[in-house]
């Protein structure tokens, strides 16, 4: 059988009280739903496999203004675990039996009206998949997820959002197609770019409550 790999970080930059390494990836979305109100989402993954900490119940979204204020800190309750499909896409290979992805969602409406800046939206958690083999130490390097609401006119924006959830296995040396597109429902065009990675939160201090304010540190 061909050698299998997780995919420990999710495809175009998604790499999310213990502080246990356990998350694989993560991101913050938002949908505009009447004037200044926005449906902000947060998904994070966990590895469910290696022992690592739970989701946790609650979180925090942090909102800053273009001065870098803090504008709101509402708690936010997560919503169900769902588990992730393992599954490689080749019915010639069998996927290993130690791989378990989860993912859960934190869902609130903010009221944001609008300013000049726009807003940064934030949250940092540590820490990351010990097994992680492109950064140092990480199971005790942290992630910002991070989300930048424009100045609007009295108009509202949507942010993209991916159609798919990125595969969690491919067979190492194998090619594959993967589709990694997003929509986005104001109709603005998109672009894409693999990016580097923030930090955020630390084995000290896993969850900063309130987020620290932009900019933020690259791994």
């Amino acid at each position: 059988m061909r050698k299998l790999i997780a995919l420990l970080a999710l495809l175009l930059g998604l790499v999310a009280p213990a502080s246990a390494a356990h998350l694989v990836g993560g991101e913050i979305t938002y949908t505009c739903v009447g004037t200044n109100q926005y449906q902000v989402k947060l998904r994070i993954y966990r590895d469910c496999f290696s022992g690592g900490a739970q989701f946790d119940n609650t979180v925090n979204f942090s909102v800053y203004n273009l001065a870098g204020t803090l504008v709101t800190n509402p708690t936010v309750s997560k919503g169900p675990t769902v588990s992730v499909p393992a599954g490689t896409g080749n019915p010639c290979l069998t996927t290993p039996p130690n791989i378990c992805t989860e993912y859960a969602d934190y869902v609130t409406t903010l009221t944001l009206p609008p300013v000049v800046g726009g807003y940064t939206i934030s949250y940092q958690r540590c820490c990351r998949n010990s097994t992680i083999t492109n950064i140092t130490n990480p199971g005790s390097r942290g992630n910002t997820y991070t989300v930048q609401i424009p100045s609007m006119d009295n108009s509202c924006n949507t942010a993209p959002a991916f159609t798919t959830v990125p595969p969690i296995v491919l067979c190492l040396g194998d090619q594959l197609s993967i589709d990694a597109s997003a929509t986005e429902a104001d109709g603005d065009s998109l672009f894409y770019e693999f990016c580097d990675i923030y930090t955020g939160g630390a084995s000290g201090s896993p969850t900063p409550n309130p987020a620290t304010p932009p900019p933020y540190t690259l791994i």
